[in-house]
């Protein structure tokens, strides 16, 4: 059993009011209460974490000690997620509950990069269209091409957000699990 500690809280009436007219017929007020106090602790979990990687060499090596399965088990789990090593596994691993913003998996990011790929094509795409309907813009008749001109640079930013984006979270992986 946990080891509990029973103190006597003060709280407004209307506090008390509050959480009476909560309770079920099967939660108590205590355990509404820790409830509340466990729902702020994780929310303070979020604040311990790094906001942001900054761009510095790795510079400190760190040794651990694992059991035979431990390693094992790192092992089996790094070559399905793309890894060649345990090591790389296990610093994955790591990273990713020391930093809010996540990285990911070798797999992961060679798929961002066939999806970048294709998005570049499809703005080359996109421009090739443009010059084709600036060059016959005489010859098509009911069609807008400044309408048409706003709504292709509208999907040129995105591709190009999305890409520069994609590129981002790319360098950012590749500098880490090097």
């Amino acid at each position: 059993m946990e080891d509990t500690v029973q103190k006597k809280i003060r709280i407004p009436k209307a506090s008390f009011d509050y959480l009476t007219s909560m309770k079920t017929n099967k939660q108590s007020i205590n355990s509404m209460i820790n409830l509340m106090i466990a729902y702020f602790m994780d929310k303070d979990k979020d604040k311990k974490q790094i906001e942001k990687m900054k761009d510095e060499n790795a510079d400190t090596v760190m040794r651990l000690l694992i059991t035979k399965n431990e390693f094992d088990f790192l092992s089996k789990e790094a070559l399905k997620n793309g890894f060649l090593y345990a090591r790389r596994e296990a610093k994955f691993r790591l990273l990713n509950t020391i930093y809010k913003d996540k990285f990911y998996l070798p797999l992961e990011v060679e798929e961002l990069r066939k999806v970048k790929k294709e998005l570049n094509a499809i703005g080359r795409n996109l421009n090739a269209q443009v010059k084709t309907l600036q060059n016959r813009k005489a010859e098509i008749k009911n069609f807008d091409v400044q309408k048409y001109d706003i709504f292709l640079e509208n999907i040129s930013k995105k591709i190009d957000n999305l890409s520069d984006e994609f590129a981002n979270i790319i360098s950012q992986n590749k500098r880490r699990f090097q």
